[in-house]
C-alpha cells in the first residue's frame, strides 16, 4: 500500500488538478459546472438555511424575485442576518 500524501503535497496536487481542469474548460462548460456545483451544494439545506444563504448575497432577490418579506421572515425564526 502506498504511503499517504502529506497535507502540503495533497493540497499542491489538488491545486494543480483544479487549475488544469478550469484552464481547459470553455466558458459554457465552466458555467455549467458552477451551476451544477452550486445547485448540489444547496440540496440538503433547510428552508431557513436556504433563505439565509441567499440573504447573505442578495436580499433584493428574495424580496423582488421570490416574494419573501425578508424582515418578517427573519423576525419569526431564531436565526437571522448577521450582517
Amino acid at each position: 500500500m502506498n504511503e499517504a500524501f502529506s497535507t502540503e503535497r495533497f493540497n499542491e496536487i489538488r491545486h494543480l488538478y483544479v487549475n488544469q481542469m478550469v484552464e481547459n474548460m470553455d466558458l459554457n462548460s465552466l458555467i455549467e459546472f458552477a451551476y451544477d456545483t452550486m445547485y448540489s451544494n444547496l440540496e440538503n439545506y433547510s428552508d431557513e438555511q436556504l433563505v439565509e444563504e441567499i440573504a447573505d448575497y442578495d436580499v433584493d432577490f428574495l424580496r423582488d424575485d421570490v416574494g419573501i418579506d425578508v424582515d418578517a421572515y427573519f423576525s419569526n425564526i431564531s436565526i437571522g442576518l448577521t450582517k
